[in-house]
């Protein structure tokens, strides 16, 4: 891992920004389900399914 300094701003967005994310889709897809592949999902899943991704491209960009 590098040593450069990040700026605090930065570096709280990194942290919160995923999980405000995530409560902002959750909050949109809560009510509703969803078909993918046949298969039916609540908006939980889907929110989460959106999450994880959004995390590690934020951990990329913290740990590059």
């Amino acid at each position: 891992m590098s040593n450069k300094n990040i700026q605090p701003w930065v570096k709280t967005a990194l942290e919160m920004g995923p999980v405000i994310l995530f409560f902002i889709f959750y909050s949109k897809l809560k009510n509703n389900e969803y078909v993918l592949l046949g298969e039916t999902y609540e908006g939980f899943i889907v929110a989460t399914a959106l999450f994880i991704p959004v995390l590690l491209i934020a951990l990329l960009f913290y740990i590059s």
